[in-house]
């Protein structure tokens, strides 16, 4: 909850608007996953929710527009990784 006129800063995983790059980036997630839940714990599937999350998550472009339509004056948004990540920065109007 946050008063008018609270920022609010979120970086955090997105679905990629394009389904080829979407494809690749879940593709290298689920192995990175794999790979360091093996080496740090070894489970590899220790972090395999990852990438079946973030394939249903909303894009970043989604996330804008709901920020929008809650209440939000969004200032800056940075795409990272073809939108697979990205940071809001919004002010609570």
């Amino acid at each position: 909850m946050l008063r008018p006129g609270g920022l609010l800063l979120t970086l955090d995983f997105y679905r990629p608007p394009h389904a080829l790059w979407r494809r690749l980036f879940l593709a290298y997630l689920r192995a990175a996953g794999n790979l360091v839940g093996w080496l740090w714990h070894g489970v590899p599937v220790a972090y395999g929710y990852i990438a079946p999350s973030v394939a249903r998550y909303l894009t970043c472009e989604e996330y804008t527009a709901a920020l929008r339509a809650h209440g939000f004056e969004v200032t800056r948004v940075d795409r990272i990784l073809l939108g697979g990540i990205g940071l809001h920065v919004a002010r609570r109007t």
